[in-house]
């Protein structure tokens, strides 16, 4: 499906697609994957369905300036310290470099409490993810493009059909936080110590799996 998106948003620009060209292109796409042939087509009347109501009902309100799958590398956090990251979708909104970012998400859709992790038990936290983002563009290029806004896009539909988008104000204070502990769990990867930390939940496979190692 990224994919998908990602080639209708770049040929989009320099000519105009349909419905048939968009299902036209996933299905090369979902013929190259290494897939059973039971999995392969119920992935293909899955997507074909999908795409035929984002082509109907969301792609239309799409911005008509934005870049999709924009690779960010190099961006340099702390000495030893390279962040690299690719974002599905900014929308341009002026000329000054200010932006939104969008992140497509497949699957059910969820609510807004296990988006932004302040559920504890929805092991979600894809406001995080929005956040990282803003920390590459913030140090890209000097500065180059700008956001205080993320949102995150479903692009499947729930039971009725319909789409849901959620956007969240990214501030100064959760890029501070999202640094700070990227630098402790860098540094305690590069010193091996996060072996030694354990979480709280006693039934937690990866725990487990240091005591098989360890």
């Amino acid at each position: 499906m990224h994919g998908t998106l990602d080639w209708f948003i770049k040929i989009s620009k320099e000519k105009l697609l349909n419905e048939k060209s968009l299902i036209k292109k996933f299905n090369e796409l979902l013929e190259k994957e290494a897939l059973s042939k039971i999995d392969k087509k119920e992935l293909e009347e899955k997507g074909v369905k999908t795409l035929k109501l984002l082509y109907k009902k969301v792609i239309p309100n799409w911005p008509k300036n934005i870049q999709s799958e924009m690779n960010i590398k190099g961006v340099k956090l702390a000495e030893n310290l390279i962040l690299n990251g690719r974002l599905d979708m900014i929308e341009i909104l002026s000329k000054d470099g200010l932006v939104i970012v969008h992140d497509f998400k497949t699957g059910r859709i969820k609510s807004r409490s296990q988006i932004d992790g302040s559920k504890e038990t929805s092991g979600y936290n894809y406001k995080r993810q929005l956040t990282f983002y803003k920390i590459l563009l913030d140090k890209y290029k000097d500065g180059m493009f700008k956001t205080k806004v993320g949102i995150i896009d479903f692009i499947e539909p729930d039971e009725k059909g319909n789409f849901k988008k959620e956007i969240f104000e990214i501030t100064e204070n959760d890029t501070k936080e999202l640094e700070q502990v990227i630098k402790i769990v860098a540094e305690q990867i590069m010193n091996l110590t996060f072996w030694d930390t354990k979480c709280d939940d006693e039934s937690c496979q990866y725990c487990r799996l240091r005591e098989m190692v360890f």
